[in-house]
């Protein structure tokens, strides 16, 4: 039984990071698609409507940094804000 417990405990940071990966990608699913769905939406904007599903400022701002390393949006100032735009 010690022998098992230490095999599962050496295990367990790499099972962390891979449920943690899999909630940030359905992050940036959801961020992406909400960007797709609206061609263009202001960061105000985006954060209310990510916040309906669970995620707070720090979530989004990873989706978002993801998506702009992907080149799948594109960001510009607009005012003191951000917009957000889908890339076709």
């Amino acid at each position: 039984a010690l022998t098992l417990w230490e095999w599962v405990y050496s295990k367990l940071p790499s099972v962390m990071r891979l449920a943690a990966s899999s909630v940030q990608s359905a992050q940036v699913d959801i961020v992406e698609g909400l960007i797709e769905k609206y061609q263009q939406i202001t960061h105000s904007d985006l954060l209310r409507r990510v916040s309906n599903k669970g995620m707070d400022a720090e979530d989004m701002r990873r989706a978002i940094g993801t998506l702009l390393e992907k080149d799948a949006i594109q960001r510009e100032r607009q005012g003191k804000g951000w917009l957000y735009e889908w890339k076709e």
